[in-house]
């Protein structure tokens, strides 16, 4: 005897994206500031943090920094040249949150667009919303950070933590305002101060 098992649409399509909300959170947004930095295999609580370019690059910064100080040195390109230089690394780090952001949406749009139960298509719509608020957030908070006068500015919004990469402007100090910022950003976020990471690149 055979026995026949059926399973709902509905079912289906709220399976299929919870995971697909799943994959991209641990992929796309999780650890994408640290992937860009290249220390995602450390563990840091929220602070700021200054990455150290320095003059000799045969030597290492860590071994210079004082003890309990956190130093992460920058990435250096095929051409020996900084990455950092000509705020390159701060147009590839939109790029990659823009693809990775990207792909969510259609898949949220796609199910918007499917003959799925009025349910499902809310919960899309409602991912889709919160996505889309998310994204206008970090382009406010990347002009309220450059009108105070920094160079540039990276913000990645995470379901509980906000990461801040800075790149002073000429005049400025490495490590300048960054508790300003925090303040900013939480305010901004509601994110709680403490669940703020600021991580300035010296110039």
């Amino acid at each position: 005897m055979i026995t026949v098992v059926k399973i709902e649409r509905k079912k289906i399509l709220l399976v299929v994206l919870v995971l697909v909300g799943i994959v991209f959170c641990a992929v796309g947004f999780g650890g994408l500031a640290e992937k860009m930095l290249g220390w995602g295999d450390q563990s840091t609580t929220p602070a700021a943090v200054t990455l150290s370019h320095p003059e000799n690059k045969g030597d290492s910064a860590v071994g210079d920094a004082p003890e309990g100080d956190a130093v992460l040195t920058g990435q250096v390109g095929a051409n020996g040249t900084d990455q950092d230089a000509d705020g390159s690394y701060f147009v590839e780090a939109r790029l990659s949150l823009e693809q990775a952001r990207g792909k969510e949406m259609e898949t949220l749009r796609e199910v918007l667009a499917s003959e799925a139960d009025e349910e499902v298509r809310k919960t899309a719509q409602e991912r889709l919303m919160r996505l889309s608020s998310k994204v206008s957030q970090e382009m406010e908070l990347e002009n309220l950070i450059r009108a105070k006068g920094y160079q540039d500015a990276a913000v990645f919004l995470d379901s509980d933590t906000v990461t801040v990469i800075l790149r002073p402007g000429k005049e400025m100090m490495a490590d300048a305002d960054s508790t300003t910022i925090a303040g900013l950003v939480a305010k901004t976020t509601g994110v709680p101060e403490d669940g703020v990471i600021v991580i300035t690149r010296e110039k």
